[in-house]
């Protein structure tokens, strides 16, 4: 085993104008996750062939309207908007109106003083979770979605099973990933999550500014982030979340993200690779069940198959990342 430092927060490699711009933020009010780190620095090695910028803040100093505004995306691994002042909070409520996309991850729902508008941009709040287990996972949908189509029909995988104090379906969004089994928990806190057992879902149109949302539920442990389905997942969501045409980094004359050069073109996703198939054998899967869920799906191999590739490499090349 090794130890990962932090990577540099900017890209080294030339990149293009019109690359979409990620801002990482890991900022925390309460308890704080061993994952973050790790997180981070796996997303960056996977931005690296993806075309991206990303950028890490660990104190809110980029949450002004000048410095969000270059930023297509938001990201929240495992953080809380309670580390962030009301003026922080107000450029990124601004920012979200004019169309930036987000991400939440894992404890970014377990917040205890976020305004109400971040829990319709979450979707639904944490309410508690059972000891760390093994559960299987699946898509409740009949397409699934690209951030879970390249996972096994079963995915067997071991993190917290979170429950949630709302349904976020009743918000509009929609469930990209449930869990079999309640896995409530004997004596727990109330929870009114809904049925199935929502663990990842999506907003085509948040309710704050039209920008597309999403939020997974899982990404607890440290060597998640060294899985390549799991990676997958998170690069999957990312990428789905940009294509909404809501910045800069797809439409030219969207109110925030990255600026691009006059005649610079818009960017465009790296060509797909052509396997699509989760792999047949991975910490994750399921003996037997290496099919993907989007197996014989059409309309999300192109979109996949390379965020699976992406994963697949950082996986191989992070190895075990400690803090």
């Amino acid at each position: 085993m090794f130890t990962l430092p932090l990577l540099a927060l900017t890209l080294s490699a030339p990149l293009a104008l019109a690359d979409p711009r990620i801002l990482i933020f890991s900022g925390t009010a309460n308890f704080r996750h061993e994952s973050i780190i790790p997180a981070t620095n796996a997303l960056i090695r996977a931005a690296k062939s993806q075309g991206l910028i990303i950028e890490h803040d660990t104190t809110g100093e980029k949450f002004t309207y000048a410095d969000l505004s270059a930023f297509d995306q938001v990201m929240f691994i495992s953080s809380h908007i309670d580390a962030l002042n009301n003026d922080s909070r107000a450029a990124f409520y601004d920012w979200l109106v004019k169309g930036g996309t987000f991400i939440g991850v894992h404890g970014a729902a377990d917040e205890y003083e976020a305004p109400d508008w971040f829990w319709d941009l979450i979707g639904a709040r944490f309410s508690y979770h059972p000891e760390q287990c093994n559960a299987t996972y699946y898509s409740p949908e009949s397409t699934p979605h690209e951030s879970v189509a390249m996972l096994p029909a079963k995915w067997w995988w071991q993190d917290e099973v979170y429950n949630f104090l709302r349904d976020p379906r009743t918000i509009g969004a929609h469930v990209s990933l449930s869990v079999e089994d309640n896995y409530l928990g004997v004596g727990q806190a109330y929870s009114d999550h809904g049925t199935p057992h929502p663990i990842a879902w999506y907003q085509n149109h948040n309710r704050i500014g039209g920008g597309r949302s999403y939020y997974t539920g899982l990404g607890h442990r440290v060597e998640a982030w060294s899985d390549p389905l799991f990676l997958s997942h998170i690069t999957g969501a990312m990428q789905w979340a940009l294509e909404g045409a809501t910045t800069r980094a797809l439409n030219a004359s969207a109110l925030v993200g990255q600026a691009n050069a006059p005649g610079e073109p818009l960017w465009t996703r790296p060509a797909a690779l052509t396997s699509t198939a989760a792999p047949a054998s991975t910490s994750s899967t399921v003996s037997g069940q290496a099919a993907s869920m989007g197996s014989g799906q059409e309309n999300v191999g192109e979109r996949t198959a390379m965020w699976t590739w992406a994963a697949v490499a950082v996986g191989a090349a992070l190895g075990t990342v400690l803090l």
